[in-house]
């Protein structure tokens, strides 16, 4: 569902006994809530700006990249980062919507484990390449999916 990365706060709220959905959500945007948290110790935090505070009342501090460098071990020809990544929290909240995924509970929100929402696909042929990349990144621009997407500003 296009939503579930394109939107905040979505809760499809499907009702199995109709066949029906009463779909929700609180942003019809990429917005900020969806990586950093719940937007309303930031907003306090923006009131004040107490210099302790140094995650700024973000929920999450996607700060896990800062320093971190890219080179390739020539004994195995892989990428190696330095320093080592320590902790889940900037995978569990990009891959909600920068992995191969489905969705096995509604209600996620950044910072919680993603393995307690997805299911992330097997590196297998046709959504991934023999190396493990994936074929395509996403299917928005696919004709037919435009063609679904009737949301409108």
């Amino acid at each position: 569902m296009c939503a579930d990365c394109h939107s905040v706060n979505v809760r499809k709220q499907y009702d199995a006994t109709n066949g029906t959905y009463a779909t929700t959500w609180s942003d019809l945007s990429v917005g900020c809530e969806g990586c950093h948290g719940p937007g309303s110790a930031h907003i306090a935090w923006a009131k004040d700006k107490p210099p302790s505070d140094a995650r700024m009342g973000l929920t999450v501090a996607l700060d896990q990249r800062h320093g971190a460098k890219w080179t390739i071990d020539l004994a195995s020809g892989n990428a190696k980062r330095d320093p080592p990544r320590v902790g889940d929290r900037e995978i569990d909240v990009c891959a909600q919507c920068h992995a191969r995924r489905a969705q096995i509970a509604e209600g996620y929100v950044a910072g919680r484990p993603f393995l307690d929402h997805y299911l992330p696909a097997l590196l297998t042929s046709p959504l991934f390449y023999a190396d493990g990349q994936q074929q395509a990144e996403t299917t928005c621009g696919r004709r037919s999916c435009r063609a679904a997407c009737t949301v409108t500003a």
